[in-house]
């Protein structure tokens, strides 16, 4: 039978011959040339090298003598016909191809296919760098080519340590090892092309290069297609489609290391732990949003603005920050304003009057630094300590006189409930006053829960109507907090994520404060601020502010309810002259107040564990200054537990309405059952009944609400008694309860 892997094409080439050829000489190596010779005989067809004087030839693959007499005129190089130069051409043969198919399992793995490849090339997630790392220690691959993904969405960073970077690295500037990563496409695709010493392997399906995508470990199933090309595969159709394809998501990419691969080697040994630490945490890592860029470099600029260890005399501050060149660009243009800009070589040069000028921002900067124990204020162009060296006991008495006497001022607005407005106000200026602590707390938490729990400390909310002071509360915390003048409150009317957003980019943990939010702004923005605030926008890294709202209502019922934590100022004032005289006489007078909390804060959170609430460590400080003055704590200042464990606002309306008899109780069976006035529409009774937890299990009919757990009821209702006035509730009532 005809073998065609033994066909052979001799293609002579003629050379014209010189009519007049002179005699030559023939020397030892023309003596011994030789020519191809190929077998005619089909059932042979074997290929040798012969002398070019041979007159026979014994066939090396047969044995046959053939002779070569006949054929001595066409192969003499000294005919007319010139010299023949035969050249051999071997005809390619296409590749056996062999196509299966299956399911990856643990037992039956993704491994198996690749295992021996000499270059793999593929499309695929990698979820953790430490798998590459294994492949390559186990694997005697020579070249390893993976396009990873969007760098966006990708967890391949939050694995990366100093010591796995410097393997990678290693890898990949010795040839061996190459990393792409997509900042614009989204690639789910899983390609491998692996090529092994005469053959090689296309592979799709849904497995990625993870443990349990490979079947290594797990439950996961996955399923893959491969086809296999023995022979000569580099011109087979399918291979170079495939080829084609993986160069067009490449060619989407940029390589993951890029200037920072190539420099490597230059880094010095001491430094290069450090400088790979900087380089994971700035934004040029894979997985990492260019925002975290900008982050980056705005808490160096801060940090470095209002170190205390900044010398009076220096005026300007240069930075060179470890981020991208575009990055940098990003924060010159956006803190211009602020006198920014960027200097030769990517130096930023920051004026630190403009900078801590408090009259150009709508807050001014502040900083908490544990290390220092010390509270920094950027104020006049300066940073300012707002924490004292020493505790004075005559100042620190006369500053909480100071501050007991706006508590007491309520009293201008006469309120139905005078021990539950004055607390509320006290709760909030507690709460207010360790505001620029919740960055650490936070941080606290995170290292404490980690990421199963997201939250941070809750927002703070004051509600109620017009007129009962929460605007003024505001502008008295910002006194308090500078220890120099007011801070007007941010306008609700422009309150929007946006601009949240980008007034917490400065990182100072001054309180951002957004007076009288009206009711649109809580379904159309307050929604998306207050769930992402803390839970999905804040890091360790950046300074974050805390929020404080005010509005004339109740945060709206559902998940927010559990971020904010609300406090009712029901007190209304008067305006009169003699109110408002005395609310100038606050907002005029000079508290140190602040200096002496922020020291003894510092100190108590060292001693102090966890606690969920946000402001237990103020309320340590508090009375460890009352201890140093020497001073009655009034019975309205919530230093023991929070406001919202001792008083539920819905709770003590609901009984002001039985005192007052709008509405009535009575039993019936294992129920108790409330009736409210007729007089009442619908909407008039949310504040009443709203705030009844379902744990009470009730259920409306008309103007009647009946609760079926008394048990969880009484106490609930018990609990408002001081609020109201014991002397005020009747007996029938207490018995009703009992």
């Amino acid at each position: 039978m005809f073998d065609i892997t033994r066909v052979v094409v001799v293609r002579a080439v003629i050379t014209p011959v010189d009519k007049d050829p002179k005699p030559a000489v023939k020397t030892e190596e023309e003596s011994t040339e030789t020519i191809p010779w190929m077998h005619q005989d089909t059932t042979c067809m074997n290929f040798q090298h012969i002398s070019i004087h041979a007159t026979e030839v014994e066939c090396e693959k047969c044995g046959v003598v053939v002779d070569l007499t006949e054929k001595k005129s066409i192969m003499n190089k000294e005919q007319s016909w010139g010299s023949l130069a035969p050249q051999i051409e071997h005809q390619k043969v296409p590749p056996k191809r062999t196509f299966s198919s299956e399911i990856v399992k643990v037992g039956k793995t993704l491994t198996k296919h690749i295992s021996g490849a000499q270059r793999i090339r593929a499309v695929v997630y990698v979820s953790n760098p430490i798998e590459i790392l294994n492949f390559l220690d186990e694997h005697d691959v020579q070249e390893m080519e993976l396009v990873m993904g969007h760098q966006r969405v990708h967890d391949f960073r939050g694995e990366l340590t100093p010591d796995v970077v410097e393997r990678l690295v290693q890898h990949r500037n010795s040839g061996r090892l190459k990393l792409f990563v997509s900042p614009k496409v989204h690639f789910h695709s899983k390609l491998y092309l692996c090529e092994f010493d005469k053959s090689m392997k296309m592979i799709n399906g849904s497995a990625n290069l993870t443990k349990t995508g490979l079947g290594v470990k797990g439950t996961q199933w996955n399923h893959i297609w491969i086809v296999e090309l023995k022979g000569d595969y580099e011109d087979d159709e399918d291979y170079q489609t495939e080829m084609e394809h993986y160069e067009t998501y490449r060619s989407k990419t940029t390589e993951f290391f890029g200037e920072f691969g190539d420099a490597f080697e230059q880094i010095e040994p001491e430094r290069k732990i450090e400088v790979i630490e900087n380089w994971i945490a700035s934004g040029d890592v894979y997985g990492l949003p260019e925002d975290a860029q900008i982050q980056k470099v705005t808490r160096l600029i801060v940090d470095e603005v209002m170190s205390p260890d900044l010398e009076a005399e220096q005026t300007v501050v240069s930075i060179l920050p470890n981020a991208s060149s575009k990055a940098v660009k990003q924060v010159t243009n956006a803190y211009a304003s602020f006198g920014v800009t960027i200097e030769s070589e990517g130096h930023i040069s920051v004026p630190v009057a403009k900078y801590l000028d408090h009259k150009s921002r709508q807050f001014p900067m502040m900083t908490v630094n544990m290390e220092k124990e010390a509270v920094y204020l950027g104020w006049n162009g300066k940073s300012i300590s707002r924490t004292c060296e020493k505790y004075d006991a005559q100042v620190i008495d006369d500053s909480l006189d100071k501050f007991e006497q706006f508590i007491e001022s309520v009293d201008y607005a006469e309120p139905e409930f005078p021990l539950l407005a004055k607390t509320s106000v006290s709760e909030a200026l507690l709460y207010i006053l360790s505001s620029p602590f919740h960055h650490e707390y936070m941080k606290t938490r995170r290292e404490i829960f980690g990421i199963t729990e997201e939250r941070g400390p809750r927002i703070l909310h004051l509600y109620g109507g017009t007129s009962n002071g929460k605007s003024k509360l505001l502008t008295y915390c910002s006194l308090l907090l500078t220890g120099k003048e007011i801070i007007n409150p941010l306008d609700g009317d422009i309150f929007s994520d946006s601009k949240v957003v980008g007034l917490r980019s400065w990182q100072s943990v001054f309180p951002m404060m957004w007076d009288d939010l009206t009711n649109d702004k809580w379904s159309a923005q307050a929604e998306k601020v207050i769930k992402t605030h803390w839970d999905k926008r804040w890091t360790k890294d950046e300074y974050c502010p805390q929020l404080i709202l005010t509005s004339n209502r109740q945060c709206p019922r559902g998940p927010l309810q559990t971020r904010v934590k609300e406090i009712h100022l029901s007190a209304t004032y008067p305006r009169t002259s003699e109110s408002r005289v005395e609310l100038a006489r606050h907002l005029k007078s000079k508290n140190r107040l602040f200096e002496f909390f922020s020291k003894a804060y510092f100190q108590q959170s060292k001693e102090l564990q966890y606690d969920d609430d946000e402001a237990h460590i103020a309320r340590a400080a508090f009375r460890q200054l009352y201890s140093i003055a020497g001073r009655k704590v009034p019975k309205w200042m919530p230093l023991s537990r929070p406001l919202d464990e001792e008083y539920n606002p819905t709770s003590v309306r609901l009984l002001k309405a039985i005192v007052d008899k709008s509405c009535t109780v009575s039993k019936n069976a294992d129920e108790i059952i409330l009736e409210f006035d007729e007089k009442f529409q619908h909407w008039e009774l949310k504040p009443y009944v709203d705030g009844i937890p379902n744990e009470f299990e009730w259920r409306k009919q008309g103007n009647r609400y009946f609760v079926r757990r008394p048990d969880k009821f009484k106490p609930w209702i018990r609990d408002a008694y001081p609020w109201i006035g014991k002397r005020k509730i009747s007996w029938k009532i207490k018995r009703m309860f009992k």
